[in-house]
Parts: C-alpha cells; sequence; structure tokens
C-alpha cells in the first residue's frame, strides 16, 4: 500500500481516511507514503497544507539530507542506505507536527519494522507522543547502516589476507573499488549526522526533552558508523601500502638479479671482445690451448665473482 493513515491512542490503534487524519483531534496521526503516486502525494501536500519548499524537496530525491523549521511543523530529510548488490541510497522524508507525521520514503524494510513496532502489544510507540513516531522512523534508518557494515568487514578482512599472502594483481582493483563505496557510505552517514546534529543544537518544538534523549543515542549510533568507516577506509589504506610496497620489493628483487647477471657477463664480455679484435700479432690466437684457456679464465672470474656476491649477501 503506498499511501496509509493511522491514529493511534495509547488504547487504541486503527487505520482512517485523509479526511478524518485532518479532522481528528485528540489523537496522534500518521500519514505513511512509500513511493506514492502524485495524485496520492498531491492530496497529503494539500490536505496538511505543507509549504510549496517542502514539497518540492519531498518530489525531489536528489535533495540532501537536512532539517527545517516551519510554521506549524518540523521538515527534515534523512539519507537511508540500502542493503542490496548494489550500494543505493534511498531518502527519508518526515513531517513532524504537534499530533501528526507525514513520512515518505521508498526504502519498505524502514516502515515495515517501524510498523511491526506500532502493532505489536507492547508497543512503546502508543505510550508516548508523535515525537517517538519520529524517532523510531530516524533510528530504524540509521540501523541500515549496520548490515552493510557487516558484509564490509567481512570484506576488508578477505582483502586484507590476500595481502599478507601473495596478492595478486586484481587485488589493488578490489581494494580501490571497496574505498569507493565506503566513500559513498560515509557520505550519507556525515550528512545523517549533520541532521542529527543540527536537530539537537537548535531543537524542536515537536521533540520533547525526553524523546531528545532517544534522538541523542542515534546520534552516538551514527557517529559510530563514521568511526567503523574510517576504520576500514584506514585498513584499506594499510592494505594498498603493503600491496604497493611488495611490488616495490618485487621489483626490486628483480632488479637485483638482472644486476647480477649483467655484472657477471661485464668481465667476461670485455675478455671475448679483447680476441675478439682485428690484429693479427695476437700469439694467443694460435696457441694450441687458448681456447680452453679463456673459458678456464671466464669460468674461474665468473665463479669468484659469484662466491663474493655471497659472502656479501647480495645472492
Amino acid at each position: 500500500m503506498s499511501l496509509r493513515v493511522v491514529s493511534y491512542t495509547e488504547k487504541e490503534l486503527r487505520e482512517i481516511t485523509l479526511e478524518e487524519a485532518v479532522t481528528c483531534s485528540g489523537c496522534n496521526k500518521w500519514v505513511s507514503m512509500l513511493s506514492p503516486s502524485p495524485q496520492e502525494f498531491k492530496a497529503v501536500a494539500d490536505a496538511f497544507e505543507l509549504h510549496p519548499l517542502v514539497v518540492e524537496d519531498m518530489a525531489n530525491d536528489k535533495e540532501l539530507p537536512k532539517v527545517n523549521e516551519y510554521a506549524h511543523y518540523t521538515f527534515l530529510i534523512l539519507d537511508v542506505p540500502e542493503h542490496d548488490d548494489e550500494f543505493a541510497i534511498s531518502k527519508l522524508y518526515i513531517v513532524i507536527g504537534r499530533d501528526f507525521l507525514i513520512s515518505l520514503t521508498g526504502n519498505w524494510d524502514v516502515l515495515r519494522a517501524v510498523d511491526a513496532t506500532l502493532n505489536s502489544k507492547d508497543d512503546p510507540i502508543q505510550k508516548h507522543g508523535i515525537d517517538y513516531l519520529a524517532y523510531a522512523l530516524i533510528d530504524r534508518s540509521v540501523d541500515r547502516f549496520y548490515p552493510i557494515l557487516d558484509d564490509l568487514e567481512d570484506l576488508v578482512s578477505d582483502v586484507e589476507e590476500r595481502v599478507m599472502g601473495k596478492p595478486a594483481k586484481e587485488i589493488i582493483g578490489t581494494i580501490s573499488e571497496v574505498r569507493r563505496f565506503l566513500l559513498k557510505i560515509r557520505k550519507a552517514a556525515w550528512l545523517d549526522r549533520e541532521v542529527l546534529s543540527a536537530l539537537e543544537r537548535q531543537g524542536s518544538p515537536y521533540f520533547t526533552s525526553e524523546t531528545a534523549l532517544y534522538l541523542r543515542d542515534v546520534y552516538d549510533h551514527i557517529v559510530q558508523v563514521m568511526d567503523l568507516i574510517e576504520t576500514y577506509r584506514d585498513i584499506l589504506g594499510a592494505a594498498r601500502d603493503t600491496y604497493m610496497s611488495s611490488v616495490s620489493n618485487a621489483l626490486n628483487e628483480t632488479m637485483k638479479q638482472l644486476t647480477i647477471i649483467a655484472t657477471l657477463m661485464l668481465p667476461l664480455t670485455f675478455i671475448s671482445s679483447i680476441y675478439g679484435m682485428n690484429f693479427k700479432n695476437m700469439p694467443e690466437l694460435y696457441w694450441e690451448y687458448g681456447y680452453y684457456a679463456v673459458l678456464v679464465i671466464m669460468f674461474l672470474l665468473a665463479s669468484g665473482m659469484i662466491i663474493y656476491f655471497r659472502k656479501r649477501e647480495w645472492l
């Protein structure tokens, strides 16, 4: 259902129409919209006389998280991460007044979690005001970060283990991809943290001091999310440095071996070039054992150099 309207008191919960929500007094009203049609959205905006700027922001899924105060309500936007195969961000729009709350989101999981709480026997939402419902929605939205971070923890640990072994060339691409992924999550978490921080600093006439304590707890959660993201970024940065260091060491080892080979060949090449000169008066050229003597000299020279290199621990 894309549009659902409920009213509740401490003892009663029932579904009502949008018209009843406008005229109902003495009860809390929750207008929940899940990817509504343009007609449904317009009906809600007209019924509660939402400011044109609020309507414009709620219709724009690219709007950044923020909190604004209006004459009869507080309007806030949060980023909600989607725990799918590919990382995506949906929005949670909340308009909270004295006895009503309008929510708009494309994330069914958030609504389902709050709706399940609202319909439970020991429902804490019904025992509190409408501001506690807003807290529940915000809390469930922030909780959506944790399953993603759990998956990332496993991925980061796997990358770290692979780097410590004999990493393949593909590992650097994996590290870069995960870091870009973390950057997106960090941006969403940072913007949500700013909204919660602003809400705590500025306050709102529609949030009681008791609910403000719960919001403080949500703020602590989003700070924890930020800390975990920074920890994962540091681990990936260290893994990247370790990989680059191993590549550099492997290259240095290769260069050392090539240098040793070139050093061995240099005196041998020098000796062979002497006897390659076009002079007639070279007595060794006519010596019966000259060829074998040169080979023995080359062998002894190369062997001596190899022994020297090993003593210097270059080999």
